[in-house]
């Protein structure tokens, strides 16, 4: 078992921007910031809302679209060196996976009270040669 209240603090004190991503039951409850201690860009895509149950583990599990959704951006990509931003993955799992393999529409957003402390970065995926 995890305890995500101690997890939470510890990705709230990074240093560095941090993408949470939440494959679980209700997984947008589950990022607060209330005490405003982020120091750097803090986003979350999560499974399902505040309000919604996560669909279990199956071949169209929010985690294995993803996973396969940023396999496929990888590739396509790689000698383009495009950023990816949490807000552009989240619109594209919704506009092209829901609701015919994602069956809860993804949350995107960002701990209540928060703002960017400086220009929105974007996350750059890099293919990793073995």
């Amino acid at each position: 078992m995890v305890n995500w209240s101690l997890t939470q603090a510890f990705l709230l004190d990074c240093v560095s921007d941090v993408l949470v991503l939440l494959d679980t039951c209700f997984g947008a409850k589950g990022f607060r910031n209330p005490a405003g201690t982020t120091k750097g860009a803090c986003e979350i895509i999560a499974a399902s809302s505040h309000e919604s149950l996560a669909p279990g583990v199956s071949r169209l599990s929010f985690t294995r679209v993803l996973t396969r959704v940023l396999k496929n951006f990888a590739e396509r990509h790689r000698t383009f060196n495009e950023s990816l931003s949490a807000a552009r993955l989240c619109s594209h799992l919704i506009n092209y996976y829901y609701p015919q393999e994602l069956q809860q529409m993804p949350y995107y957003g960002r701990p209540p009270d928060y703002e960017f402390p400086g220009p929105k970065q974007h996350l750059r995926l890099q293919r990793r040669l073995l």
